[in-house]
């Protein structure tokens, strides 16, 4: 692990900066036919998946076949944790590889003040083999993680959105950010998303960003912004994801 650190060690200190953060840079993997999420164990089940991180992801993929196997797409091979997104479709039969997937950590040390004003518990560092899955959900008609699309420097909900503003452009970014707060309980559950929240604030909260009941620790969030580059010639009215059309 040292080795891997190398020239790229944390400096001491981000005063008066309290969060700690990092950042990598993960090119694409493989294009593939699975989820070892919602449907653990099955090949060529549920929709098409672009993969970053680990390099030998499978429909078997636990904890402890990441940390023991396979080399990363990362620029670092101390990350192999896997991430995977719904392929993005061109209309034509053939999903559009990314040009890179930038992946965004920040955590509150235990100290921060913030961490037991916002939750019961307190802040803690991720809890190991962690499943979840976060956007829009399909059977339940609820977003969470905030997906957007960002182009020409604006924000926009989905495709048709994007398309009536940014014209025929050739870049943009898929961008959804993780929940904070935890269960403390489960490492996944049913839904693969009951067991974290986002924080919640208004009137009953005194109008202070805070973790709902029952939900007593703050984990470390990430952004995932996927950047793509359309070949030449693609349509982009003809645009969608491989879950549904965004």
């Amino acid at each position: 692990v040292a080795s891997l650190i190398g020239k790229y060690r944390s400096t001491p200190s981000n005063a008066p900066d309290v969060v700690g953060a990092f950042r990598f840079l993960c090119g694409p993997g493989d294009v593939k036919r699975f989820d070892p999420i919602v449907y653990p164990g099955e090949q060529n089940a549920g929709h098409l998946h672009q993969f970053f991180g680990n390099t030998e992801p499978s429909p078997d993929s636990t904890y402890e076949s990441l940390r023991t196997t396979g080399d990363s797409t990362c620029q670092n091979k101390l990350n192999r944790s896997a991430y995977w997104v719904p392929a993005l479709l061109n209309g034509e039969g053939q999903a559009i590889r990314p040009r890179h997937a930038s992946i965004y950590y920040k955590r509150r040390p235990a100290s921060d003040p913030f961490c037991t004003q916002a939750s019961k518990k307190g802040c803690v560092g991720q809890p190991h083999g962690i499943k979840y899955i976060i956007g829009y959900d399909m059977l339940g008609g609820e977003t969470t993680g905030g997906p957007y699309i960002n182009c020409n420097g604006s924000k926009y909900a989905d495709f048709d959105a994007m398309i009536a503003h940014c014209g025929d452009i050739t870049e943009f970014k898929l961008i959804v950010n993780s929940l904070d707060c935890w269960d403390g309980k489960h490492l996944d559950t049913p839904d693969h998303r009951a067991h974290i929240s986002g924080m919640i604030r208004g009137r009953e909260t005194n109008y202070q960003s805070q973790c709902p009941d029952g939900y007593d620790y703050i984990i470390p969030r990430f952004t995932l912004s996927i950047a793509y580059v359309l070949p030449p010639g693609t349509d982009v009215a003809k645009l969608s994801l491989a879950s549904d059309h965004h």
